[in-house]
């Protein structure tokens, strides 16, 4: 295949890859033969991919200075104190969001210092859910008791969007289906 030979010094195999596709479909649409998934063309972009080789792109881990710009960057409003509190929790208990989102307020305790530990019950690593204990500092305590005073008391989860922070309305599917039984 010449037209991907001519392409594969300059073109990202995703590219490579994506044109394809746009080529079969519009040789179905016009009722020609399926060429592009020939085994010719199969070795040819096994061929592109090994000479294209890459190293995996991570993002930049976040250091103190960074934290501390980012947590002064927030707005003095509900939003920005929730968000100051993730930011915070996040970097002392190198937590993933799935972690921080699952935290109740049973999770965390305020210690005699002014600090704050924590349990992590389940997490990507731990799919049993051993659990494992965490620590924050201070400043972590004093951004999440601002964003727990704007929380309501009857809420199971430490962090929610923040539509989702108004009351609970009692369920009304139990007198539903009562009324019909």
């Amino acid at each position: 295949m010449p037209a991907v030979r001519a392409q594969m010094d300059f073109l990202k195999i995703s590219t490579l890859r994506r044109r394809l596709v746009a080529l079969r479909r519009v040789n179905r649409l016009m009722g020609f033969q399926d060429v592009p998934y020939s085994n010719e063309l199969f070795l040819e972009m096994r061929r592109a991919s090994r000479r294209q080789l890459s190293a995996p792109r991570q993002a930049r881990g976040i250091n103190r200075p960074l934290l501390l710009r980012m947590i002064n960057a927030q707005p003095p409003t509900p939003i920005g104190k929730r968000n100051s509190a993730l930011l915070s929790l996040g970097y002392h208990f190198l937590a993933r969001r799935s972690e921080l989102a699952a935290l109740q307020p049973s999770d965390i305790e305020f210690t005699k210092d002014g600090a704050l530990r924590g349990i992590i019950r389940r997490s990507k690593m731990d799919q049993i859910g051993s659990g494992r204990l965490v620590y924050g500092s201070t400043r972590s305590a004093k951004l999440l008791r601002a964003w727990l005073r704007h929380v309501p008391q009857n809420i199971d989860w430490i962090f929610l969007p923040h539509a989702a922070r108004r009351m609970r309305k009692p369920s009304t599917f139990g007198a539903q289906h009562q009324q019909y039984s």
